[in-house]
């Protein structure tokens, strides 16, 4: 029972702060809300719990790669860790049936005052079901530094703007299109995709959020060639996602997720995720 009382005490402390930050009539609210009873599921009941009942049916994880997730966790056992994760930030679709969840995640045993096993930053991506409930379409995180500010204030983003419907295959093809322009402009291609408002998330450090830091890093790698192996665009063709491949090597082989959003006719990137490890980044640079 101490342990349980531990649990909860230490969810409520990690999402203490989100309730006075957010307009309860905004459209995004409900994803919000949702995020936070999955992580509250994790810390009262357990990850196995948490992920089964919030992954959609066809909700993938990446272990290391794509895979149905709910299946994965319903075949394992329950693990003597606590999983704890806060939103940080949050954007939802026009139409409401898609948006995407990031924040700051940690790892600890289920013995109190036990020290941090590990962290990161996950990136969820969210699809309203016919019931009207979110569930998880796909999840993936890297693993970073603690960050140095312990507050957690969670924003979110203006709405795209819609122009014609973009179907899934689209998307796709705008991914498979730029994969092909950055093989020959590297980071002029990448920055010109580049949303102003865009994440990058890199194995091994924390998220950039500033242009300078996402500049530094994307004029400092030189990303392998990637394919496009899956996505999903919103109803409202305003945002959707990519996720694939990159082959570093004949053995080694990492993922990224890539968040698109639609400004008029320009789709531009909003977030982007590989989990590539840094020393991978450093052995190309030199190559």
């Amino acid at each position: 029972m101490k342990i349980r009382i531990f649990l909860l005490a230490l969810g409520m402390a990690f999402s203490s702060s989100l309730h006075s930050q957010i307009d309860s009539s905004s459209r995004v609210f409900s994803l919000i809300e949702a995020e936070r009873s999955f992580a509250k599921m994790s810390v009262s009941h357990g990850m196995r719990h948490a992920f089964i009942n919030n992954l959609a049916d066809d909700g993938l994880i990446f272990r290391p790669g794509p895979v149905l997730g709910k299946a994965v966790w319903e075949q394992g056992k329950a693990l003597p860790y606590v999983l704890k994760w806060e939103p940080e930030f949050a954007d939802i679709s026009q139409s409401g049936d898609m948006g995407y969840t990031t924040g700051p995640w940690e790892l600890q045993s289920y013995k109190p005052l036990s020290n941090v096993l590990d962290q990161g930053y996950f990136t969820s991506i969210w699809q309203k079901t016919s019931d009207g409930t979110w569930k998880v379409s796909l999840d993936l995180g890297i693993s970073c530094p603690p960050m140095t500010n312990a507050e957690i204030k969670c924003s979110t983003s203006e709405s795209g703007q819609a122009g014609l419907l973009t179907s899934t295959t689209d998307l796709r093809s705008v991914d498979s299109l730029f994969a092909i322009d950055y093989s020959s402009r590297h980071a002029s291609s990448f920055l010109d995709r580049l949303d102003k408002s865009a994440r990058i998330h890199r194995e091994g450090r924390l998220p950039a959020i500033s242009m300078d830091e996402k500049s530094d890093i994307v004029l400092s790698e030189k990303l392998p060639a990637w394919q496009v192996l899956g996505g999903r665009c919103a109803a409202s063709g305003d945002l959707g996602y990519t996720y694939g491949v990159f082959k570093t090597s004949e053995k080694n082989t990492f993922y990224y997720l890539r968040i698109w959003k639609k400004n008029g006719k320009m789709w531009k990137i909003v977030l982007d995720l590989n989990t590539i490890p840094p020393l991978e980044k450093t052995a190309r640079k030199g190559q």
